[in-house]
């Protein structure tokens, strides 16, 4: 006969589970790159407040947003594509992490590629919602609300659940059957877990800058925010590999 342990017993051991998957990993990352983190925020800050101030820059930016707004669906894609995949290998040859590309980095450059474009779908998807649920506004509290659905609606519901599901199609060599197999909520939060924290402590005030720019050029934004995110895990890369 099986004895169940107490409902406290098994609440515990959950948390004490939470905890190692979730929390110390992400306590342990924010103490090592929240340096990083927030000279690029900083910088974001800066370019936000130049743009309010400089008309120059206004016209630059207008350029811009009228090259996203003519493109469509592409510049998403491409543009994000580009900042996740391609950047991130060139600044690994510029500090000499790799001296040359192979082809089976090719490969992954190329699903990476991949991943990223339809990460650049996605998240002009979801702009283009939340312009039409809450207008071209920029005021704080629809700045706020755009930030909340965002960060904790959004990204743990549809972004978080497709880069499992796409990085676990990668690994298994798009085998779906082991693929789905592989996909368990124990998987779902040692892979991910860890991303939550150090994710908000960089998206949210990132996502603050953004939603304070006129709507056409959030996606633009967007995709300087996704090529320094890029850049800075090449940054903490080097500094596992050094270690």
């Amino acid at each position: 006969m099986v004895v169940e342990p107490p409902l406290k017993h098994r609440l515990t051991s959950s948390l004490e589970l939470i905890y190692q998957l979730i929390v110390q990993p992400g306590i342990d990352a924010v103490r090592k790159y929240y340096r990083p983190f927030a000279c690029i925020q900083l910088c974001s800050i800066f370019l936000v407040i130049a743009y309010y101030s400089s008309s120059e820059l206004q016209e630059i930016c207008d350029i811009i947003a009228q090259f996203k707004e003519t493109s469509g669906y592409f510049f998403g894609f491409l543009s994000f594509a580009i900042a996740g995949s391609i950047i991130p290998e060139l600044a690994k040859l510029m500090t000499r992490m790799i001296s040359s590309i192979t082809r089976k980095q090719m490969n992954q450059i190329l699903f990476l590629f991949c991943f990223f474009g339809c990460c650049g779908l996605l998240v002009d998807l979801f702009y283009r919602l939340q312009t039409f649920l809450f207008g071209h506004d920029t005021k704080p509290q629809i700045v706020i609300y755009k930030i909340a659905l965002d960060q904790f609606v959004f990204t743990p519901l549809i972004m978080h659940p497709f880069s499992m599901l796409a990085t676990t199609l990668w690994e298994k060599k798009f085998n779906f059957r082991s693929t789905l197999v592989s996909i368990t909520w124990y998987n779902f939060l040692k892979r991910m877990g860890p991303v939550f924290l150090i994710g908000w402590l960089y998206w949210i005030p990132m996502t603050f800058c953004i939603y304070s720019l006129p709507s056409p050029l959030q996606l633009p934004f967007c995709v300087l925010a996704v090529a320094a995110w890029s850049l800075l895990f090449v940054f903490i890369t080097s500094q596992k590999l050094k270690d």
